[in-house]
């Protein structure tokens, strides 16, 4: 997955529109919340409080990555029986 800056800015995206509804993931939201969580988890945690911070974050967005991707195949894979919906991975120009 390719990094993009975190600038605070918003971005806004119709999601419903004419009877047709988007799902959006934002990862750059939950890529900070997880960046949060995982400081003040090595802050708090005495078991983790000697883990490398950037090393912590890689191993999460890595997971998160997997995750979302298996939660968009649910949507996308004829092997799942949930409605199926065009899937669009894009990100945005900023």
């Amino acid at each position: 997955m390719e990094e993009m800056p975190i600038e605070d800015k918003c971005l806004t995206i119709t999601t419903h529109n004419e009877g047709t509804n988007i799902f959006v993931i934002n990862q750059a939201s939950s890529r900070v919340v997880r960046q949060e969580i995982a400081k003040e988890m090595t802050n708090y945690i005495e078991a983790l409080r000697g883990v490398d911070l950037s090393e912590f974050n890689d191993a999460l967005e890595n997971e998160a990555e997997k995750f979302e991707n298996k939660f968009i195949q649910l949507f996308s894979s004829e092997e799942n029986k949930a409605p199926k919906v065009p899937v669009f991975d894009f990100s945005p120009v900023l």
